[in-house]
């Protein structure tokens, strides 16, 4: 019996984000889990935070984000 192959694509969640604020210029790197939690999105809801503005921890301007998996 000849064998089938298949592509198996592995998921894992990000450990930190790293961004710029644009207003006060600050380079923040936080723990994923954190910028959950201080953002109150929710990992399942990934697809409509392309939405939801994010705040800057330092200046707390409503900064409109892009998100790209590096």
């Amino acid at each position: 019996m000849k064998r089938l192959e298949t592509i198996v694509t592995l998921a894992q969640a990000p450990t930190d984000v790293e961004f710029t604020c644009p207003y006060c210029e600050s380079n923040i790197s936080e723990d994923f889990e954190d910028f959950l939690d201080d953002q109150g999105l929710s990992w399942s809801d990934f697809p409509d935070w392309e939405y939801d503005p994010i705040k800057c921890p330092f200046c707390e301007n409503e900064i409109e984000v892009s998100y790209e998996f590096d």
